[in-house]
């Protein structure tokens, strides 16, 4: 996904790559930049602020700049010839592509790194990186409750749901069924399951659409063998 484009107007020779978290721009001598804490609107006005670039901002503002794609500094992007289109939030990387094959990162389209997400992410229907999701609403249906017994004396009692489409369940911020708020410590999680304890407000699950509101964090963390695996299989996908 394109986050913002650089390109710059003088006439020094002008180079960006992006290595762990930070961003350099070479332009006679390096600048750096810290992405941590940091949103891709301030790091948009911060890249307008050199003589001669002009960043423009492309994805929303507050999204962190953390989520920029690595480029390698041996294959920098050129942001002299034409404007160079920073990617963010992919599987796969400039930098991870340019070391197999031997291409800048400004002969890397964005959009062979978002086709390969979208071929995983179809083809699993899991998400390969951390996502967070706020006060959503979720629809209980009977075929997603289950009893279990492990959690608490419930042998009849729906205690259970299951979120597919967030597997897997890192961690429950906030939970809130029939307007009762649920101690998120209360609910155990199980992979791609909310299972409410003895301890919780509510003993069960009740049928019905969006009776239920959730926020939560899931996928795969970076570094984990899963997302190692798709980072690993986009890069090979977007090379071929």
């Amino acid at each position: 996904m394109d986050a913002l484009s650089i390109i710059y107007s003088g006439e020094s020779e002008a180079t960006l790559w992006i290595e762990g978290s930070t961003l350099m721009l070479n332009i006679e001598e390096e600048s750096s930049f810290d992405l941590d804490d940091t949103s891709l609107g301030d790091l948009s006005g911060d890249l307008n602020l050199i003589g001669g670039v002009t960043a423009t901002l492309i994805a929303d503002s507050t999204t962190p700049a953390s989520e920029l794609n690595e480029i390698s500094r041996v294959y920098p992007a050129d942001i002299k010839s034409s404007p160079y289109f920073i990617g963010y939030g992919n599987y796969s990387n400039p930098k991870k592509i340019s070391e197999v094959s031997h291409l800048s990162a400004d002969e890397i389209r964005n959009s062979w790194l978002d086709e390969a997400d979208a071929l995983i992410e179809s083809l699993t229907g899991l998400i390969f990186r951390e996502r967070a999701v706020t006060e959503q609403s979720i629809d209980i249906r009977e075929r997603d409750l289950f009893s279990s017994t492990n959690y608490g004396d419930y042998l009849f009692g729906a205690n259970g749901l299951y979120l597919r489409r967030y597997a897997p369940i890192i961690s429950v911020d906030a939970l809130e069924i029939n307007g009762t708020s649920i101690t998120p410590e209360s609910v155990s999680i199980d992979y791609d399951r909310l299972i409410l304890s003895s301890s919780s407000e509510v003993s069960s699950w009740e049928i019905g659409k969006s009776k239920a509101k959730v926020s939560l964090t899931y996928g795969y963390a970076t570094g984990t063998r899963e997302a190692v695996l798709a980072s690993e299989f986009a890069t090979l996908y977007s090379l071929n």
